[in-house]
């Protein structure tokens, strides 16, 4: 007698790595660095962002851009089986937290995927968490949790980690523990040109 398990309707992330260099990481950063952060919110103890929130149309960053649109291109292709469809960065922006910071729970909108690349990752600096907030009729404390029971879930992060998960999905920065700055690169994807059928088609263009 077989059993199976079925995960219906999971929301898919995906995580793997790029290779860059130390040195090169450190000279995105010093680039990225030149643009001006704020508070994402009215609290000083926030993750800052970059006003620019279209950091990889810069030129100086095609390398780097083209690298996460190969992984997200190998991810949508091999897993999601979208390989009619393109798709591009829209958005994109640094995001800084100093000792002390932490985010708060957010989703983006506006946005088919989102993602973020780490560009340094002091130990303690805080790791990105998942929370489920749709409706539950009860909640069980589980002895042990996993991807089936769990309403939350982290990932720790290191340097050159690459995540692409979606947009609607709730995450948060935690608090950066350690001494040291903590830096990542966001973004958020769009699929562009034409998709959909019948009333339901549509054509996109990323500007």
């Amino acid at each position: 007698m077989h059993t199976y398990i079925h995960q219906l309707f999971s929301k898919v992330i995906f995580e793997t790595k790029l290779n860059f260099s130390k040195k090169e990481l450190n000279k995105f950063i010093s680039d990225f660095k030149k643009f001006s952060l704020k508070n994402i919110s009215e609290s000083n103890n926030t993750t800052k962002a970059t006003n620019n929130k279209h950091l990889l149309k810069d030129k100086k960053f095609k390398l780097l851009k083209n690298n996460i649109l190969k992984e997200f291109n190998s991810f949508k292709n091999s897993v999601l089986k979208y390989e009619k469809c393109s798709f591009d960065i829209t958005t994109s922006w640094l995001a800084v937290s100093n000792s002390g910071n932490e985010g708060i729970y957010h989703n983006h909108q506006n946005s088919f995927y989102s993602g973020v690349y780490y560009l340094k990752t002091p130990e303690n600096g805080g790791n990105i968490k998942f929370r489920d907030y749709s409706n539950k009729n009860f909640y069980i404390p589980p002895s042990i949790e996993n991807c089936y029971n769990s309403i939350e879930w982290g990932f720790k992060v290191k340097e050159n980690l690459l995540l692409f998960f979606p947009s609607e999905s709730y995450h948060v920065i935690s608090k950066n523990n350690s001494k040291k700055d903590r830096v990542s690169l966001a973004f958020n994807i769009m699929p562009t040109g034409k998709f959909g059928c019948n009333d339901s088609e549509v054509i996109l263009k990323v500007l």
